[in-house]
């Protein structure tokens, strides 16, 4: 993949040589004939098609990383099953220990969890609240001129648009 940051300066001398020699050109002349006389555009689609195939690569590992995903989802829900399958059969005959060669497995009971019946009853103190800022409605409301204290408007971003064909 070729390095653009040493023809942008190249790039630059060539296109500011033709602007000086055909003043009056309309910009899209202007960019056919830069284009034609330098290697950066060619360079550029070169390093946007490396860009692609990364995207194409990246979607495939999400597809691979979602069914793996759900292929460890399986294991652990058969090893969760099979270790309830096993506490089951113990609790049935009364075994609360037993001694294997690799293992000791017993039966045990865990503290009673908490179970939440009402929510709005629950005192404060004891309550997590987390305040959480709507940024797409802080952006609609300053786009509609309303003043939000505490908030700024950043630097619009320049970005790239590929279309493929």
């Amino acid at each position: 993949m070729p390095d653009l940051r040493p023809l942008i300066p190249a790039h630059r001398e060539i296109a500011d040589r033709i602007r000086e020699m055909f003043p009056a050109e309309d910009e899209e002349t202007l960019a056919d004939t830069i284009e034609g006389e330098s290697d950066l555009p060619a360079a550029i689609v070169t390093v946007l098609r490396a860009a692609i195939e990364r995207e194409v690569t990246a979607e495939a590992l999400s597809d691979l990383i979602e069914t793996m995903t759900a292929r460890k989802r399986r294991f652990t829900e058969g090893a969760r099953n099979l270790r309830l399958a096993s506490l089951h059969a113990m609790e049935a005959v009364g075994l609360k220990k037993l001694a294997a060669p690799d293992m000791t497995v017993s039966v045990g009971t865990t503290r009673p969890k908490v179970l939440i019946t009402d929510e709005t009853a629950i005192p404060d103190d004891l309550c997590k609240l987390t305040r959480t800022p709507i940024k797409t409605d802080i952006a609609k409301a300053m786009a509609e001129g309303r003043e939000v204290p505490g908030v700024t408007l950043g630097n619009p971003e320049t970005h790239l648009t590929v279309h493929r064909r």
